[in-house]
């Protein structure tokens, strides 16, 4: 009996730190074990070549901050806590973005557009996500402006879900971190190919 109780304890501890080897549970992992093993892994050319693109000077938004003072861990000024949390986690992950950046757009009849993008975010195949965090739907003129921005993000390839992923605050201002941080999985998976 004292021996079928021992047994039991070792397999209930083994159980504990089983890991499944069934290809869903691999590929759930997978940007987990990479941030595990550390940013050395990444070190190759097209990260590094990201790395210089995110760094590089670029013209940002000049449009004044709010009078709220919201600052990232490292210290950047952003313009509201969803764009911080964003911002924080996307460092934390080790994706490489551009915060409020110039992009121009030319549509089809050749009308021409500058937005800042809350992220710019250029994936390890050279691909590029656009990432917005909505802050103010309750306000109409806010909220036009953002259809107008979907409407040129469209018109270059960006397509909500696929490339161009938008969270925002609740009707009080709430930010809902959950929801960022699942579409941060999703763009991570991107970011490194996985």
């Amino acid at each position: 009996m004292v021996r079928l109780r021992e047994n039991q304890k070792l397999m209930d501890q083994i159980q504990q730190q089983y890991l499944y080897y069934d290809f869903e549970s691999i590929l759930a992992d997978m940007p987990k074990a990479y941030r595990i093993a550390g940013k050395s892994l990444c070190i190759d050319s097209r990260y590094e070549e990201i790395r210089k693109w995110a760094q590089a000077p670029y013209t940002k938004n000049s449009f004044p901050f709010p009078a709220a003072e919201i600052y990232a861990k490292d210290g950047t000024r952003l313009r509201s806590k969803g764009e911080c949390i964003w911002y924080n986690l996307l460092q934390e992950r080790g994706i490489l973005f551009r915060t409020d950046c110039e992009v121009n757009f030319v549509d089809q009849n050749g009308n021409q557009k500058t937005l800042y993008p809350d992220f710019l975010i250029k994936c390890l195949d050279g691909t590029l996500i656009i990432v917005e965090h909505l802050g103010r739907m309750g306000d109409m003129s806010y909220a036009m402006g953002f259809g107008e921005r979907s409407y040129w993000y469209f018109q270059k390839g960006f397509i909500l879900g696929k490339n161009y992923f938008v969270s925002s605050d609740d009707m009080n201002y709430g930010t809902d971190s959950q929801m960022i941080f699942q579409l941060i999985d999703r763009i991570e998976a991107m970011f490194y190919g996985f």
